[in-house]
C-alpha cells in the first residue's frame, strides 16, 4: 500500500490494476481490463471487503469487454471511464448494450476529501 497524501490509499495489483481508496467507502479501480488481471483484482477487492466502486477506470484500448462487464457486475460502479478513442469501437458498443454508464475522457477526476484525485488515461 502507498499513501500519496493523507486520506488516500493506493494498492497495486500486479501490472494490471491500481486500486485507490479515497474515503472510507469510495473505491476507484483503474484497470487495463485483461482477463488475467481481472480475476486477480476481483479477489483482491473482495479480500479488502469492497462491494461497490465509486468508479471503474478502463486505462487500455485493448481491454476485454467480458472483463469489464464482470467487474461491473461484481462491484456496481457509479461511473465507468474510458479514453475517447474507444467511444466508437466494439468495446464501448458491447458495454453500452450491457447498460453500463460510460464516460469518455482523457482525464478522469473525482472530488475527494482534501482535494481532487485525477488519472490520466491512455497509452
Amino acid at each position: 500500500m502507498h499513501r500519496p497524501f493523507s486520506g488516500i490509499e493506493v494498492y497495486k495489483e500486479g501490472e494490471t490494476a491500481t486500486i485507490i481508496r479515497g474515503a472510507p467507502s469510495r473505491w476507484i479501480l483503474v484497470t487495463d481490463g485483461s482477463s488475467y488481471g481481472t480475476r486477480r483484482t476481483i479477489r483482491r477487492l473482495q479480500k479488502e471487503g469492497v462491494n461497490r466502486l465509486h468508479a471503474l477506470v478502463v486505462s487500455d484500448r485493448w481491454a476485454e469487454a467480458e472483463s469489464i462487464e464482470k467487474l461491473y457486475r461484481s462491484f456496481s460502479p457509479e461511473q465507468v471511464w474510458m479514453i475517447p478513442d474507444l467511444q466508437k469501437g466494439p468495446l464501448a458498443e458491447t458495454l453500452r448494450e450491457a447498460g453500463l454508464p460510460l464516460v469518455f475522457s482523457k482525464q478522469s477526476a473525482w472530488e475527494i476529501e482534501g482535494g481532487i484525485l485525477s488519472t490520466s488515461l491512455g497509452h
